[in-house]
């Protein structure tokens, strides 16, 4: 039971980057709430407290901001997907472009005065063409409940497209209680509607016996039988693909890139084909461009920059994601067939990699992961220098952090832009043109 001196009457001014509300205290200290809205005036309990700041949970909304709206989803609040089902998309977008000004500015230290054009769904709901879902004990479909590795049992969800959400229904309906060792469920449905599914199974007897065959065969005919259209199924085990019945991938966008539920690949083929359009658009012309692209992975960008006539050379860790890549760059002719190779960043050396290590590529286009560009990858660009450098990232700090190293080499930035993946969440895919200035 909270008592008086637990709350406090709190108004809520901006959203944090993990997507709390911010407001202050009386004694003027920062206040993180979970489920506020920019413009609520709440009663707030305390709940944890730091030095400089406190967070808290919602007792009473006193007065209801403007941008709240009723979530959507009879699970949020619960879920840990979804931090902002409760706030207005126009607001969830001016949130995010602040984010992103503001890991310029203090992460980068860079101040960036021209506008950041967002790029966004025109709806925040049944935008998501792929999921990954945990497995609860009688395996049924799952989400990590908030703040926590407890599962929680879901029977749909309102941000993926109908197919997928019927399918995680139909998962809820009759679970996968006879795949043994199950863990994870990903789901990918395809722009025509079509779904493949990776099981991901634990590392143990089962998956090495290849016992699953049987009961995956079935139940991927009871699937069909259902009306889903289930292309195929894949197992995997840790970060090995034991097998697949079925196709379980798909070819999706022009020039295609083959995607599987197991791999990487964007949250929405609609809004990636918008990312890749405008990460594309930085360069006026990539006809005859010599571009070297680090972590390529299946081939997103390398195939369209390909494409528009670039001769690119295009890096990637995982092996299985460069394997997808070489193949659909098979049907491009040879005079501006992209060429993939396996690197690791950590282990990185430019010389064995790019051809003429002397003459830098015309263009350097990049799209770390979620930590950056890894360091022993900076010693090499801090010699190679190409005059053009193209980056994506979906962190807008490390995309800060990576964007000062840049500026520090003599880059100039010409354009940021951002496109927002993900409706409901913090996150935001980043881009920006740099060029390097002219030795004085």
């Amino acid at each position: 039971m909270s008592t008086s001196d637990d709350l406090h009457t709190i108004s809520v001014t901006s959203l944090s980057h993990r997507g709390e509300g911010v407001g202050k205290d009386e004694e003027g200290r920062a206040v993180f709430i979970p489920y506020a809205a920019p413009g609520d005036r709440l009663r707030v309990r305390d709940v944890e407290q730091q030095k400089t700041f406190w967070r808290g949970e919602i007792e009473d909304i006193l007065e209801a901001s403007a941008f709240r709206v009723e979530p959507k989803c009879s699970f949020f609040g619960r879920c840990g997907g979804c931090a902002w089902q409760h706030v207005a998309f126009s607001q969830q977008l001016a949130s995010k472009r602040e984010h992103l000004r503001e890991a310029l500015r203090k992460v980068g230290q860079i101040t960036y005065e021209d506008e950041i054009e967002l790029f966004s769904a025109q709806t925040p709901w049944q935008t998501r063409t792929r999921t990954r879902l945990q497995v609860d004990r009688a395996g049924r479909p799952a989400f990590f409940a908030r703040g926590s590795n407890e599962r929680l049992t879901i029977s749909s969800c309102p941000v993926l497209v109908p197919v997928l959400d019927a399918f995680v229904t139909a998962l809820h309906e009759h679970p996968l209680s006879q795949i043994e060792d199950l863990q994870e469920i990903s789901l990918l449905a395809s722009s025509e509607g079509e779904l493949a599914v990776a099981l991901h199974l634990k590392e143990g007897k089962y998956a090495s016996s290849f016992g699953w065959r049987r009961g995956v065969t079935d139940l991927l005919k009871l699937w069909r039988e259902r009306g889903h259209q289930v292309a195929g199924v894949s197992i995997v085990s840790g970060l090995k693909r034991l097998g697949s019945l079925g196709s379980p991938w798909f070819d999706e966008g022009d020039p295609a890139v083959r995607i599987r539920p197991e791999g990487f690949s964007q949250a929405s083929h609609t809004l990636n084909r918008v990312l890749v359009e405008q990460a594309l658009g930085l360069v006026d012309d990539w006809r005859g461009r010599q571009v070297l692209e680090i972590y390529a992975g299946s081939g997103n960008f390398s195939l369209s920059m390909a494409a528009a006539g670039a001769h690119v050379l295009a890096l990637e860790s995982h092996p299985l994601a460069v394997e997808d890549a070489q193949e659909k760059a098979e049907a491009f002719p040879k005079n501006v067939r992209p060429t993939f190779r396996v690197f690791r960043d950590d282990k990185f050396d430019l010389k064995a990699c790019w051809p003429s290590f002397r003459t830098p590529p015309e263009v350097l286009f990049v799209d770390p992961p979620r930590r950056g560009i890894h360091q022993r990858l900076r010693k090499s660009l801090k010699k190679l220098q190409p005059p053009v450098v193209c980056m994506v990232s979906c962190v807008p700090a490390t995309f800060a952090r990576d964007l000062r190293f840049f500026v520090e080499l003599g880059y100039e930035i010409e354009t940021i832009k951002a496109v927002d993946l993900m409706p409901h969440t913090t996150h935001l895919e980043s881009m920006a043109l740099l060029r390097k200035k002219p030795a004085s």
